[in-house]
């Protein structure tokens, strides 16, 4: 491909020609914490039909493809005046790695492998006359939270984040300091549009994953849903993103015969539905008595809908020693997989020409789809995120209208309509509960059953008894719950504005504002801190005179996955860091929380995102998890003094949002975001 007196050709030829030599190590310390678990996320589930993975090809022709790209563009690199250079250059890296667990496999691919393969893709598209053999782009290793923890890690490869982070970020990489206006435009635009190019699933190197890469074969693919009978199915008008119309993808799918799509109707009944639950998930390995056996179709669906987030076409799945490389189109939802490749054996190609080829492929790819986008809106490169707005103080709303319900609008029961709303809310036994944002249109949603009591004053000491997990349930016993995007998340769940569609006694059917807040898992007793802080609503609506605490409707769990819900008004949206509140707000808020004092509460974690204000002016506190019982005096006046503080818009002082003694994490779990 090169001249032979070519300074750079011994390096390409030693790349291309490389297979990894890592002396790896063949038993993880700890085998126990590497077995497999249900990698399945509680939105995996939820991903709109149009979007799911169908089917999966296994085409063995894809090292060839990609060995074949990578020769053509070096080639006509060469050819178009361009060269390489030495300076810099980092080649295939070889060390001894003891570790197995999949987030050491990912660093090791990361210095090893994609380091010098990214640097080649990168000066060919984008900067092919810079002195020095560098990288636009950084792949990042990292672990995934919970249960398998040192079984699966994700990986992905992005443009570097000192591009799009402060002017200050970039020029402080000369790369980006010589980049026209032009090429800088097209990868803040690569990273705007998609934070991830292209996503590898990491699996610890043991017998487990070789066993579950070898068991990717060609099939039809059952995409995993809640298993939720007696719903009616809902199907959604969704636009596709469109495949990049390249030679690569085009030689994948030329023989592929393409299935037409069949249209489902949505069954409708006149007769009141009855809802069937599905049986619990088993997660991981012993939990109840019911091991988790690896399916490769879960792991599969997790690494499609992965890709589907991130709007990536190149999923790849490795274990150090053993990769299968994948490639998702969306139109046909088809999933090509490669073989399986041994990584230290690779002859016709080698593992150096596939992996310099699937990073040129990665980033041809993007660069085609980005073309297309914007021969669709010519202004796509240039657009710029809104800028923030530090003046106001109030935020503006920006909900969706819903049925108006008025406060003194009372009904022959003598109860208002939102009395009414708090009645049906505190007592239903069960929430249908589905997502439908984004890329997320649940065809059916899934079943939380209460596991908590009301915490709405007047419902809160009626006596509580978990329901019966019963087969069946009709619509009386039930709600059904629309989350919409996502508005806060942090260490130990997300929050998201919902809409409850509910008929009350009158007959009024009307839509109520909400907010819901998940956990996933009890992982580092995650889901144990949202107990306490439904406990703490709880007591809290025990006691006389409080102010600012919102309505909490309950505790559901999921039947199937056992996601923990907290269903509360939306009380707004939160007071904005280093801004000074309005008087009339900080007087409320102080008095709220003299009020949650006199009840014996110390709140611990009064910050911005803990305030909110809604579109009335109303202040509520909120995310009770680190709060404690009976504090000491002390601590109720520098809780009083750290109001003060935030109310007052002083700069983020982690002293003063300190967490109580044993606490799990010193920063925010979970709050309310801002939507201005």
């Amino acid at each position: 491909m090169l001249s032979t007196g070519d300074p750079f050709e011994k390096h390409l030829s030693q790349t291309l020609h490389s297979n990894i030599t890592t002396t790896f190590g063949r038993k993880p310390q700890n085998p126990r914490r590497c077995k497999p678990f249900y990698p399945v996320s509680f939105y995996d589930r939820h991903l709109a039909s149009q979007l799911v993975l169908k089917h999966i090809t296994i085409n063995p022709s894809i090292p060839h493809f990609l060995s074949q790209l990578c020769e053509k563009e070096i080639v006509d690199f060469v050819t178009a005046g361009h060269s390489f250079t030495t300076n810099e250059f980092i080649t295939f890296g070889f060390r001894k790695l003891n570790s197995v667990m999949p987030s050491q496999l990912g660093l090791h691919y990361a210095t090893c492998v994609s380091r010098c393969c990214s640097s080649i893709a990168s000066r060919i598209f984008f900067h092919p006359s810079y002195p020095s053999c560098v990288s636009a782009f950084i792949f990042w290793a990292q672990s995934v939270e919970g249960p398998g923890t040192n079984f699966l890690a994700e990986g992905t490869l992005d443009v570097d984040n000192r591009l799009t982070g402060s002017p200050e970020k970039a020029k402080s990489v000369p790369l980006f300091e010589t980049m026209d206006e032009s090429t800088t435009s097209k990868l803040k635009d690569l990273a705007m549009h998609s934070a991830h190019l292209a996503t590898w699933e990491l699996y610890a190197m043991t017998p487990s994953a070789h066993k579950l890469l070898k068991s990717m074969q060609t099939s039809d693919f059952k995409w995993d849903r809640s298993h939720v009978r007696g719903v009616p199915a809902d199907f959604c008008s969704l636009q596709v993103p469109a495949d990049a119309k390249s030679e690569f993808i085009g030689k994948l799918h030329r023989d592929h015969a393409q299935k037409k799509r069949k249209v489902v109707k949505q069954r409708t009944s006149s007769n009141t539905p009855r809802v069937k639950l599905a049986p619990a998930i088993p997660q991981h390995a012993n939990t109840k008595g019911r091991p988790y056996r690896p399916d490769p179709s879960h792991y599969l669906q997790r690494a499609w809908a992965r890709a589907v987030e991130n709007d990536a076409t190149f999923i790849i799945f490795h274990c150090g020693d053993r990769e299968r490389i994948g490639i998702r189109h969306r139109e046909s939802q088809t999933l090509y997989l490669s073989e399986l490749i041994d990584t230290t054996a690779c002859k016709d190609p080698p593992y150096g020409a596939i992996q310099v080829g699937l990073h040129l492929a990665i980033m041809q790819d993007a660069l085609q789809r980005q073309k297309q986008r914007s021969s669709h809106d010519p202004s796509s490169l240039t657009k710029k995120r809104p800028a923030e707005h530090g003046h106001a103080s109030v935020p503006e709303s920006k909900r969706q209208k819903v049925t108006d319900i008025r406060h003194d609008h009372r009904k022959e029961s003598g109860l208002s309509d939102i009395e009414q709303i708090q009645a049906v809310l505190s007592s239903k036994a069960l929430a249908l509960l589905s997502l439908n944002y984004g890329t997320y249109h649940s065809p059916t949603p899934s079943s939380f059953i209460r596991v908590g009591a009301s915490c709405v004053r007047g419902y809160h000491d009626q006596p509580f008894k978990e329901p019966s997990r019963k087969a069946t349930y009709n619509s009386s016993q039930y709600f059904s719950l629309i989350l919409s995007e996502e508005i806060g998340s942090g260490a130990i769940g997300v929050v998201h504005r919902a809409t409850a569609e509910l008929q009350l006694e009158s007959g009024l059917k009307v839509h109520h504002r909400l907010a819901v807040k998940l956990v996933f898992s009890n992982h580092l007793g995650y889901q144990r801190k949202l107990r306490k802080e439904h406990s703490i609503y709880h007591y809290l609506a025990s006691k006389d005179n409080i102010e600012g605490v919102l309505p909490v409707y309950g505790l559901f769990e999921d039947t199937e996955t056992g996601t923990l819900a907290l269903i509360m008004d939306d009380g707004g949206s939160s007071i904005r860091y280093g801004v000074s509140v309005p008087e009339k707000q900080r007087i409320s808020f102080t008095r709220a929380m003299a009020s949650i004092h006199r009840a014996g509460v110390r709140h611990f974690d009064l910050r911005p995102n803990n305030l909110l204000i809604n579109e009335e002016g109303e202040t509520f506190i909120i995310d009770f998890d680190r709060a404690q019982l009976n504090p000491r005096p002390q601590a109720i006046s520098r809780e009083v003094a750290c109001l003060k503080h935030v109310l007052d818009g002083k700069e983020d002082d982690e002293d003063f949002y300190s967490a109580p003694p044993n606490s799990y994490h010193s920063e925010s779990d979970t709050s309310f975001g801002s939507f201005t």
